[in-house]
Protein backbone atom coordinates (compact mmCIF):
# COMPACT_ATOMS: atom_id res chain seq x y z
CA UNK A 1 0.00 0.00 0.00
CA UNK A 2 2.92 2.65 0.62
CA UNK A 3 4.29 1.93 -2.56
CA UNK A 4 0.99 2.49 -4.29
CA UNK A 5 0.92 5.64 -2.35
CA UNK A 6 4.33 6.62 -3.09
CA UNK A 7 3.58 6.53 -6.48
CA UNK A 8 0.23 8.03 -7.01
CA UNK A 9 2.41 11.33 -4.98
CA UNK A 10 5.50 10.80 -8.26
CA UNK A 11 2.50 10.84 -10.96
CA UNK A 12 0.55 13.69 -8.85
CA UNK A 13 3.99 16.00 -8.68
CA UNK A 14 5.14 15.16 -12.32
CA UNK A 15 1.69 16.20 -13.84
CA UNK A 16 1.65 19.06 -12.17
CA UNK A 17 4.95 19.94 -12.75
CA UNK A 18 5.07 19.15 -16.15
CA UNK A 19 1.38 18.43 -18.17
CA UNK A 20 -0.85 21.27 -15.94
CA UNK A 21 1.39 23.73 -17.65
CA UNK A 22 0.58 22.25 -21.04
CA UNK A 23 -3.62 22.07 -20.18
CA UNK A 24 -3.61 25.57 -18.92
CA UNK A 25 -1.36 26.79 -22.34
CA UNK A 26 -4.10 24.18 -24.02
CA UNK A 27 -7.04 26.43 -22.81
CA UNK A 28 -5.64 29.80 -23.28
CA UNK A 29 -5.54 29.10 -26.71
CA UNK A 30 -8.74 27.97 -27.30
CA UNK A 31 -9.89 31.10 -25.13
CA UNK A 32 -8.60 33.16 -27.85
CA UNK A 33 -9.74 31.05 -30.27
CA UNK A 34 -13.19 30.66 -30.01
CA UNK A 35 -13.67 34.22 -30.01
CA UNK A 36 -12.81 34.20 -34.19
CA UNK A 37 -14.22 31.18 -35.09
CA UNK A 38 -17.82 30.46 -35.88
CA UNK A 39 -20.01 28.39 -33.25
CA UNK A 40 -21.39 26.28 -35.84
CA UNK A 41 -18.34 25.62 -38.03
CA UNK A 42 -16.36 22.11 -37.26
CA UNK A 43 -14.03 24.17 -35.76
CA UNK A 44 -16.30 25.85 -33.55
CA UNK A 45 -18.30 22.70 -32.38
CA UNK A 46 -14.79 21.44 -31.49
CA UNK A 47 -13.91 24.12 -29.64
CA UNK A 48 -16.84 24.26 -27.62
CA UNK A 49 -17.00 20.76 -27.08
CA UNK A 50 -13.61 21.01 -25.45
CA UNK A 51 -14.57 23.97 -23.08
CA UNK A 52 -17.80 21.98 -22.00
CA UNK A 53 -15.70 19.07 -21.17
CA UNK A 54 -12.30 20.87 -19.98
CA UNK A 55 -13.23 19.79 -15.93
CA UNK A 56 -13.27 16.57 -16.82
CA UNK A 57 -10.14 16.77 -19.14
CA UNK A 58 -8.31 18.00 -16.37
CA UNK A 59 -9.29 15.55 -13.45
CA UNK A 60 -6.34 13.61 -14.58
CA UNK A 61 -4.31 16.18 -13.30
CA UNK A 62 -5.78 15.67 -9.71
CA UNK A 63 -5.29 12.18 -8.87
CA UNK A 64 -1.92 10.29 -9.93
CA UNK A 65 -4.02 6.86 -10.31
CA UNK A 66 -6.06 8.67 -12.73
CA UNK A 67 -4.96 7.57 -16.78
CA UNK A 68 -5.14 10.55 -19.11
CA UNK A 69 -6.71 8.38 -22.17
CA UNK A 70 -9.88 5.62 -21.41
CA UNK A 71 -7.45 3.45 -23.79
CA UNK A 72 -7.73 0.52 -21.55
CA UNK A 73 -11.38 0.82 -21.78
CA UNK A 74 -11.79 0.96 -24.96
CA UNK A 75 -9.52 -2.02 -25.58
CA UNK A 76 -11.52 -3.83 -23.08
CA UNK A 77 -15.07 -3.16 -24.71
CA UNK A 78 -13.96 -3.62 -28.34
CA UNK A 79 -14.80 -7.12 -28.91
CA UNK A 80 -18.07 -6.43 -27.13
CA UNK A 81 -18.64 -3.40 -29.94
CA UNK A 82 -17.28 -5.88 -33.12
CA UNK A 83 -19.27 -8.52 -31.62
CA UNK A 84 -22.85 -6.62 -31.18
CA UNK A 85 -24.10 -7.10 -34.82
CA UNK A 86 -23.65 -10.89 -33.87
CA UNK A 87 -25.58 -11.05 -30.23
CA UNK A 88 -28.79 -8.84 -31.34
CA UNK A 89 -30.63 -11.78 -31.79
CA UNK A 90 -29.72 -13.32 -27.86
CA UNK A 91 -33.39 -14.83 -27.87
CA UNK A 92 -34.88 -12.65 -24.95
CA UNK A 93 -33.91 -9.47 -23.21
CA UNK A 94 -33.01 -11.90 -20.01
CA UNK A 95 -30.69 -13.61 -22.76
CA UNK A 96 -28.93 -10.33 -23.17
CA UNK A 97 -29.03 -9.38 -19.78
CA UNK A 98 -27.23 -12.62 -18.66
CA UNK A 99 -24.84 -12.35 -22.20
CA UNK A 100 -23.75 -8.92 -20.72
CA UNK A 101 -23.06 -10.14 -16.77
CA UNK A 102 -20.71 -12.79 -18.04
CA UNK A 103 -19.14 -10.68 -20.34
CA UNK A 104 -18.80 -8.37 -17.48
CA UNK A 105 -17.79 -11.30 -15.01
CA UNK A 106 -15.14 -11.89 -17.66
CA UNK A 107 -13.30 -8.22 -18.02
CA UNK A 108 -12.89 -7.91 -14.36
CA UNK A 109 -11.41 -11.27 -14.01
CA UNK A 110 -8.73 -10.00 -16.78
CA UNK A 111 -8.48 -6.62 -15.19
CA UNK A 112 -7.46 -8.82 -11.68
CA UNK A 113 -5.36 -11.01 -13.45
CA UNK A 114 -7.36 -14.21 -12.65
CA UNK A 115 -7.74 -16.39 -15.67
CA UNK A 116 -11.79 -16.43 -16.53
CA UNK A 117 -11.89 -20.33 -17.19
CA UNK A 118 -10.67 -21.18 -13.52
CA UNK A 119 -12.44 -18.52 -12.27
CA UNK A 120 -15.96 -20.10 -13.42
CA UNK A 121 -15.21 -23.22 -12.78
CA UNK A 122 -14.64 -22.48 -9.13
CA UNK A 123 -17.88 -20.64 -8.59
CA UNK A 124 -20.12 -23.16 -10.85
CA UNK A 125 -18.58 -25.80 -8.53
CA UNK A 126 -19.65 -23.99 -5.45
CA UNK A 127 -22.90 -22.23 -6.81
CA UNK A 128 -25.08 -23.91 -4.66
CA UNK A 129 -23.11 -22.95 -1.67
CA UNK A 130 -22.65 -19.23 -3.14
CA UNK A 131 -25.94 -18.92 -4.32
CA UNK A 132 -27.27 -18.94 -0.55
CA UNK A 133 -26.21 -15.87 0.88
CA UNK A 134 -25.42 -11.94 -1.20
CA UNK A 135 -22.46 -12.22 1.50
CA UNK A 136 -21.31 -15.37 -0.12
CA UNK A 137 -22.22 -14.27 -3.80
CA UNK A 138 -19.90 -10.54 -3.08
CA UNK A 139 -17.07 -12.64 -2.03
CA UNK A 140 -16.84 -14.33 -4.72
CA UNK A 141 -16.73 -11.88 -6.89
CA UNK A 142 -13.47 -11.57 -9.08
CA UNK A 143 -12.52 -8.62 -7.39
CA UNK A 144 -12.94 -10.13 -3.68
CA UNK A 145 -12.47 -13.60 -4.16
CA UNK A 146 -9.76 -15.14 -2.14
CA UNK A 147 -7.22 -16.30 -5.05
CA UNK A 148 -6.30 -19.60 -3.51
CA UNK A 149 -9.64 -20.80 -4.40
CA UNK A 150 -8.99 -21.07 -7.58
CA UNK A 151 -7.39 -24.09 -9.44
CA UNK A 152 -4.55 -22.49 -11.35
Amino acid sequence: MAIHFFFKIISYDLRQKKAKPIIENLKKDIDIDIKNTLPKSLLGKALNYTLNQYDKLTRYLEDGRLEISNNRTERQIRPFAVGRKNWQFCGSPEGAKAGAIIYSLIQTCKEHKIEPYYYFKCILEKIHIINKSPELLEAHLPYNIDKKLLDF
